[in-house]
């Protein structure tokens, strides 16, 4: 599962740089929602895999929630500079 958190942050990271290039803002929403949508993902096949099993389980699913949450944020986080670096490139470069 954490290729796949690594390539969802990767092409994030990736299209960001292009999209800030070509100046659409409207991207900025989709790779937070894209690795949401993993996590919830992620988090019911742990939850499915964990059944009736003891409440420490269930915290330690939460913990991975949580932890999958705040890699979200930081990757969303990163993802705004790049695409804010893109587009101040294309601008200093004259091409806006």
């Amino acid at each position: 599962m954490f290729v796949t958190a690594r390539r969802i942050a990767l092409l994030g990271t990736l299209t960001s740089a292009l999209f800030g290039w070509l100046g659409q803002p409207m991207w900025l929403i989709v790779p937070p929602a894209c690795y949401l949508a993993y996590v919830v993902w992620r988090d019911q096949a742990i939850r499915a895999r964990i059944g009736s099993a003891a409440w420490a389980s269930d915290g330690f699913a939460r913990f991975l929630v949580v932890a999958d949450v705040a890699l979200m944020l930081r990757n969303a986080a990163g993802n705004v500079i790049v695409f804010l670096l893109a587009g101040f490139t294309r601008q200093s470069l004259g091409l806006a």
